[in-house]
């Protein structure tokens, strides 16, 4: 907001000028309503948008950059980590932005370059982290597998280079983490991978052994009526004796 003030003279002018250089970037589904991006119900813009958004940055700011493939940095005696999971994980992922809000969930503008080439990928309104993550992830890998397959003149669109439901880049490392309220909300653990074939088999155990109702019914009644005989006849011994 500080900023906002300073470079428009107020908030309004301020969102007047970011409305007016996304009408330049060719952001035409993009309004903006306030500097910080921040809940408001005439805020809204699209995937592609975002896309035009950063690889104006990139254009623009690229002597800058560096910065957002930083795993962390420290301030006095803080270490705050970055929010892009990715970094590292996947090959040649250098960027850009994660994000989350109520309305719009959690998103990430992802860049990676390999073999000198740049893709962008952007999602938007996932339900948790590991969600967004795999996305972004199964859109890089769909893009930079069409550009080698264009390269070696296969046609291929990259809707039919993404992954199915059950291939690796759908599985994430990571614990699962449900949408709350912010980005870095940890929660449950994710259920172990199976070992693979050829490992031993864990031994067997033994059945339990399961009584009825009614069996454990009499055996507790004849447990009882055994200890009552006893009792009796143990008194009976004594009034004998005495």
């Amino acid at each position: 907001m500080a900023l906002a003030e300073k470079l428009g003279g107020n908030e309004k002018n301020f969102v007047a000028m970011m409305n007016r250089k996304a009408r330049l970037l060719g952001m035409h589904d993009t309004v903006y309503a306030n500097p910080s991006g921040l809940p408001d119900p005439n805020n809204v813009t699209s995937a592609y948008d975002i896309a035009l958004l950063s690889s104006a940055m990139l254009r623009t700011h690229a002597d800058r950059y560096a910065y957002f493939s930083q795993r962390n940095f420290a301030y006095g005696k803080q270490t705050f980590e970055n929010h892009n999971h990715l970094l590292g994980k996947v090959v040649g992922m250098d960027g850009i932005k994660t994000g989350y809000t109520v309305d719009a969930g959690f998103t990430l503008a992802a860049s990676a370059l390999r073999d000198n080439r740049r893709l962008i990928a952007v999602v938007l309104g996932e339900p948790s982290i590991s969600a967004r993550n795999r996305d972004a992830t199964a859109l890089l890998e769909a893009g930079f597998t069409v550009l080698k397959e264009r390269a070696n003149g296969v046609r291929v669109a990259v809707e039919d280079a993404l992954p199915q439901a059950q291939h690796p880049a759908f599985r994430t490392a990571e614990p699962v983490t449900e949408q709350g309220s912010n980005d870095d909300a940890k929660t449950v653990k994710k259920a172990p991978l199976r070992k693979k074939s050829g490992t031993k088999a864990p031994a067997k155990r033994e059945p339990v052994k399961k009584t009825s109702a009614k069996k454990a019914s009499a055996k507790k009644a004849h447990s009882s009526s055994s200890s009552a005989h006893k009792a009796a006849h143990s008194a009976q011994k004594k009034k004998k004796h005495g």
